[in-house]
């Protein structure tokens, strides 16, 4: 089925190797009950699937690889408890549980909660895999036959469907889906680099729009760190709830976060502190809930 992705935000990352070496230095381990897909209400969705290309960079495009992995898809949004069962040439092992560890998905459900799912993933080829990503122009023109909404929690389906242009039945259009997915981003309730949109072949010749989107996070909890006057605490919860919307119940947004860690360095050096360093750190307790501690270093003169 041909895919069109088009990424809400350009990332930079890190390279493969060093996040695979991370990726198994480091165990992990998933909490709590573990299902099967036939238990769950809904499955896990992979949004993200393995990427072999840097095994085939690294060995060249004539490898053969044959691997099964099995792994839990975790209700944290991370893969865990990865475990090789079979892989063929074991030279290219740790590529594989790198690859697998960096597979992003939405999480799995049951009875309206988020659930942690089994899940095997299977490795057979010889040559590289064609890509089957498409130009989105090939698109236009084309009936939309379904607008899927993957991955949202609280806010629904309706609510999403309402931001957008797009409409069943009426023909795709690259610049109405672009608008679309920013007037979503716009809501100020989605994480940006976590959206995007994609795009198949329907059945009948037609496209099927999916947005999948990443709700921000609800702020639970904010505590500052490095100081002692509970006054000064009081003070600086005052203003980053003025001044960068930073309160509990309110989405948590990067771009809030750091000015609010500018607000609370000018207002400290206002009162004569020197050397002010704020680090604010965000803590997920939930898949839907963060604590936003901000950790103040720096001096005041007596």
């Amino acid at each position: 089925m041909s895919r069109i992705i088009i990424t809400a935000l350009a990332i930079v990352l890190c390279s493969f190797c060093a996040r695979a070496s991370s990726a198994q230095s480091t165990a992990r381990q998933c909490r709590g009950p573990i299902y099967t897909e036939q238990q769950l209400t809904r499955p896990a969705r992979i949004t993200r699937p393995p990427d072999l290309q840097p095994i085939y960079r690294a060995f060249g495009n004539g490898v053969s690889i044959h691997a099964v992995v099995d792994a839990i898809l975790c209700r944290s949004g991370s893969v865990t408890d990865i475990n090789v069962v079979e892989v063929s040439p074991a030279k290219v092992k740790d590529f594989i549980v790198g690859a697998v560890y960096l597979v992003r998905f939405t999480p799995a459900e049951m009875n309206w909660h988020t659930a942690s799912q089994r899940r095997r993933f299977e490795f057979d080829t010889g040559l590289i895999p064609e890509s089957d990503t498409i130009d989105a122009k090939k698109a236009q023109g084309r009936l939309i036959e379904a607008i899927d909404i993957i991955g949202n929690r609280k806010l629904t389906k309706e609510q999403i469907l309402s931001w957008i242009h797009s409409r069943v039945g009426e023909p795709y259009d690259v610049k109405t889906v672009n608008d679309d997915l920013l007037a979503i981003l716009h809501s100020g309730l989605i994480d940006a680099q976590q959206s995007r949109v994609t795009l198949e072949d329907g059945l009948r010749g037609g496209v099927i729009i999916h947005f999948e989107v990443a709700e921000l996070p609800t702020i639970v909890a904010i505590k500052f760190s490095g100081l002692k006057a509970a006054e000064l605490i009081t003070t600086l919860n005052s203003l980053v709830d003025r001044q960068a919307d930073i309160r509990l119940g309110a989405p948590l947004d990067s771009a809030k976060l750091q000015k609010a860690v500018r607000v609370i360095t000018d207002f400290l050096e206002s009162k004569g502190w020197r050397e002010v360093k704020v680090n604010v750190q965000g803590e997920n307790l939930s898949a839907t809930e963060v604590s936003v501690t901000f950790a103040i270093a720096g001096y005041k003169f007596q």
